[in-house]
């Protein structure tokens, strides 16, 4: 017999054996089926894992997890059945198990990485302020107890609700009240302690740049004894259905490194205004310097970027009250958490208008930029080498979201995924819940269409004003056109009433400003 017969009549035998087989014969499994079994089983537990994922995570539309729970059940029953065909097709089917487990694996893997980002940056209702006891850098007191008889300086009404947290605690250290006088605003505070009218000063860390803006040497010139932690509740404006009504998100960029509950300066102020239902968003940007009334101090004025040092909420409402909106979320990013997010994304690509050398001594040309994390926020928070100053600065603030929007919407950012969500869920803060971000994820989905983006930037001029933190010194400041306001507020109007608007409308805008 030839060997093209032999194996014509092995195949044929092989088929009989499948057959009887089919029939409820009990012939003893090879232990290639056997091991193709085994894959096939494995798929089907793998594939309920995912699908329990998904479910826990709720960030697709339910038709889309029938979709998907059809598609796994119809490959499973192709790779069980496969196992009792020819021995190619055995092959074939467990070689589809087995890639099918890893596509599970790493599925199960990407959900539940995006889960627990979202649960962690999501939800967030309190702020942490940093109480110091702070003295001359000369004074011999190390630590709590040597400041037994000394005279603690205190702000008359800035931050006094922490302010008296931190004498307590040192007064229940000392074991008796403490003696304490009331300075005024924070600069006055400082120089009492300077002048040594005081012994030791109570300060809010989030204090601590601002004074820096007068007293350069500050940080070497005094030191910290001990520093208190205080959380609270931040005061929580009314959610809306993010699916069907309009809402205001207030993005604020921490001027701080680290931990990014910290209360403090925030550098970046941007409004962003969406319709769900017409897809449209608005991004409105004010400059950090703007002179605004503080809503915690009404007819008290300070720069916007003081408002954050009393909480994002109280930045939120100052907004809120300056362009006669309910701001009902706040998102927070600090510097560090910029850098990650940049590097995880693998830089971005930004147009530059003009050529510029940062105050840090980095140079941007004209033209296309690539820019990884740290040059990104160069980029972002320089200020001092524009003629229009915070305006030119949000401007490319601006420039930068929309890079970093566009490089999240792309198949790229999943080469380095599990990176990127560990630097949004270690650097990323919001207000809003997990469940609602989920909705906005399932919506989007679902909907499928693209949101139109358009930016505006309200504008001002220098001056050289008294604040409410800083009282004995005027401070540079941006008084805000009014026409600007007035621009941003009918913008704000028409989004939130269904209008469509064009970045061909802001642009308008904004050069007509220009002229005036």
């Amino acid at each position: 017999m030839s060997q093209i017969e032999m194996i014509d009549y092995e195949d044929e035998e092989e088929i009989n054996v499948t057959r009887k087989n089919a029939k409820g014969d009990k012939k003893k499994l090879t232990g290639g089926q056997k091991f193709g079994l085994f894959i096939s089983y494995l798929y089907l537990v793998l594939s309920v894992v995912f699908v329990g994922s998904l479910h826990y995570a709720d960030l697709l539309p339910i038709y889309i997890v029938a979709i998907i729970i059809v598609a796994l059940s119809l490959l499973y029953l192709y790779t069980y059945f496969t196992q009792f065909g020819s021995k190619g097709l055995r092959r074939a089917g467990t070689f589809l198990s087995i890639l099918l487990c890893i596509c599970l694996v790493a599925g199960t893997y990407y959900v539940l990485v995006t889960k627990g980002a979202l649960e962690k940056i999501s939800g967030a209702k309190t702020k942490t302020d940093s109480i110091s006891l702070i003295v001359m850098s000369q004074d011999p007191a190390k630590e709590v107890k040597d400041l037994k008889g000394y005279n603690f300086g205190i702000a008359t009404a800035i931050d006094r609700e922490n302010t008296d947290h931190a004498l307590k605690d040192t007064s229940d250290t000392l074991g008796y009240d403490v003696d304490y006088t009331e300075c005024g605003a924070i600069d006055q505070v400082v120089n009492a302690l300077y002048d040594g009218d005081v012994d030791v000063i109570v300060l809010n860390e989030a204090y601590r740049q601002t004074i820096e803006e007068s007293r350069e040497n500050f940080s070497d010139e005094t030191r910290v004894i001990v520093t208190y932690k205080y959380e609270s509740v931040i005061n929580d404006a009314n959610s809306v259905n993010v699916n069907t009504e309009p809402f205001v998100v207030y993005i604020s960029g921490n001027d701080t490194y680290g931990e990014i509950a910290e209360t403090s300066r925030s550098d970046v102020n941007i409004l962003a205004v969406v319709n769900p239902k017409t897809k449209n968003i608005l991004l409105l940007s004010t400059p950090r310097d703007s002179y605004v009334e503080l809503s915690i101090a009404p007819g008290s004025r300070d720069k916007l970027t003081h408002a954050g040092n009393f909480g994002v909420d109280c930045s939120m409402d100052t907004l809120g009250n300056l362009y006669g909106v309910d701001v009902n979320y706040f998102i927070r990013v600090n510097f560090t958490g910029f850098q990650h997010i940049i590097d995880a994304l693998g830089g971005v690509t930004v147009e530059n208008d003009v050529t510029f050398t940062s105050h840090d001594g980095y140079t941007f040309e004209q033209g296309t930029l690539e820019l990884d994390g740290l040059h990104a926020l160069h980029f972002a928070r320089e200020r001092k080498a524009f003629a229009m100053g915070d305006i030119q600065r949000g401007i490319n603030q601006m420039k930068v979201m929309k890079a970093m929007i566009k490089k999240m919407t792309t198949p790229a950012v999943l080469n380095n995924y599990s990176s990127l969500m560990k630097g949004v869920s270690d650097s990323f803060l919001t207000s809003m819940d997990d469940d609602e971000i989920s909705s906005l994820v399932k919506m989007q989905l679902k909907d499928g269409s693209e949101w139109n983006t358009v930016s505006y930037n309200v504008s001002g001029t220098t001056s050289y004003e008294y604040t409410y933190s800083v009282s004995s010194t005027p401070l540079s400041v941006v008084n805000l056109n009014e026409t600007t306001v007035q621009n941003a507020k009918d913008l704000i109007k028409k989004v939130l009433d269904g209008e469509s608007i064009t970045q061909a409308e802001a642009d308008a805008l904004t050069q007509n400003d220009s002229l005036h």
